[in-house]
């Protein structure tokens, strides 16, 4: 079974589940994390929880709402977790598309194309085979 959660029209979270599994906890109801302090991406980590860009930063909430500072001056937008675990970002503040390993080491995956260097990436997706696409406006 799919699930959709449509908020303002944008769908922001889609999960599949068994018929007899529950989407969300017992009596809990969607809440606009925008008015919250939650910014572009969000990419969810089972362990670190959401993972959300804002004020410069890659902002993390946990399961129980509370907010952090993950990765400070990151200058991110679009973050996607890859099937490997590692967060893929886009950097428009640097001009870069990143990844940040677990251990917070980060690498540059591109910053330039035909010589020139990007405008501000922005969003991105990655597909099944580990391609990364993303914006550039």
């Amino acid at each position: 079974m799919l699930f959709r959660l449509v908020l303002a029209g944008s769908v922001v979270a889609t999960a599949w589940a068994a018929a007899e599994e529950a989407v969300f906890e017992p009596g809990s109801s969607p809440q606009m994390l925008a008015e919250t302090g939650a910014g572009e991406g969000p990419a969810w980590h089972p362990r670190l929880g959401l993972l959300t860009s804002g004020e410069g930063h890659i902002l993390r909430r946990d399961r129980d709402g509370k907010t952090a500072i993950h990765l400070k001056d990151a200058g991110t937008n679009g973050l996607l977790f890859d099937a490997e675990g590692r967060l893929v970002i886009c950097q428009p503040a640097y001009r870069r598309v990143a990844r940040l390993d677990e251990d917070g080491r980060l690498t540059v995956l591109a910053e330039t194309y035909g010589g020139s260097r990007f405008n501000q990436p922005n969003d991105l997706a990655i597909d099944s085979r580990g391609r990364i696409y993303f914006t550039d406006p």
